[in-house]
Parts: structure tokens; sequence; C-alpha cells
């Protein structure tokens, strides 16, 4: 199902900033296990209906009283990015504080004001520009809270071949939300 025509013109400008069809197609997924709720329950995401995306897929518990994130699962192309296996580590210890700050912005994003968020950059790690596109969006437990996020890292080195040019990314770098709302207000029209 196109869920582009389905939810008007917001849909349609977030999804036209989406570099990589790996982020597009989680975005699309996700979208499909809705039904006619607003987000998703965690177990409607069944991971057997994904396999080519599961390597850079990741899950982190929200705990809401504290605000804070823990992986609870991280693709094995996630896990080489960052040279370790992060699952079950607290989110903060897995980033510099900095760039903690910066994502968890945007898991909050997510898990309390119930948005789509996505992000584009580009930085210089290890001597190499690197690349990489995020995205992020909350499920529902059995009684209706954000307990979990569900995401999707890519990542790609300047000297393995970036997917667009440098200028091309720099040009578009941006995080953006998509309000929860708007989807549901523009299909109710």
């Amino acid at each position: 199902m196109d869920h582009r025509n389905e939810f008007g013109s917001d849909l349609k400008s977030f999804d036209s900033n989406i570099r990589d069809p790996r982020v597009r197609g989680l975005l699309h997924y996700w979208l499909s296990k809705r039904g006619d709720r607003r987000i998703p329950l965690r177990t409607d995401i069944e991971p057997t209906e994904i396999p080519e995306l599961l390597p850079f897929v990741f899950l982190m518990d929200v705990d809401r009283a504290a605000r804070r994130f823990r992986v609870r699962l991280a693709g094995t192309a996630i896990c080489n990015a960052y040279h370790r296996n992060i699952t079950g580590e607290d989110f903060e210890n897995v980033v510099s504080s900095d760039v903690y700050k910066i994502i968890h912005s945007d898991f909050c994003d997510a898990a309390f004001a119930l948005n789509i968020h996505h992000v584009i950059n580009n930085f210089d790690f290890e001597k190499d520009s690197h690349f990489y596109e995020r995205i992020v969006f909350p499920t529902l437990n059995s009684v209706n809270e954000v307990d979990v996020l569900i995401g999707l890292f890519v990542t790609t080195f300047k000297s393995e071949g970036m997917p667009f040019s440098l200028s091309e990314i720099l040009s578009t770098a941006r995080s953006t939300s998509l309000p929860l709302k708007t989807i549901e207000q523009t299909s109710a029209q």
C-alpha cells in the first residue's frame, strides 16, 4: 500500500526527505502495521517480515520515569559501526555526551511527543567523512504506552563510496519530525 497518498502532503514531504531506500522501507512497514491505530503495537512488528532491514534495525526500551533509553536490540551493521555489540547498554554509555544530548532529544521526540523522527547528516569520524541516516518510531505496549522505540540507522564512510555526493548531503542535512496527529488528521479528511 502506498501511504504517501493516504496521508497527504505532510507525509509526502517527510518521505521525500528520505535518501536511503532501507529507511523508506521501515517507514512504510511501520505505517502498514498501524492499521486503524495512530501507533502500532510492539507485538505488531514482526522481524521475519523485514529480514533485509534487520542488520540496520534497533529497538530502544523507554524508561518513561527517568526519560532514558536502553538498547534492547541493535542489528549487526549498527554494532559494526560502533565497533562492539551495544545490545543491553544504556544508550548514554554508547556515544559521547555531546552526541547523546542530540540523540536523546530525537528519541524523546518519538517516545514522548509521539513523532516519527528522521535525521540525515554527515560528520567526520576517525579521519573519514561519515554519512548517516536514522529514523525512529514509537510503538505501544498492551496498555497503550510507548515503552519501545523501533528505528533504523544506516551509515557509510566516504572511503567506502557514499550513496550521494558530499555536497548533496551537506545541503540536505536535517533533522525532521512528523507529528502523528498530522497523519491522523490528514487521513481523516
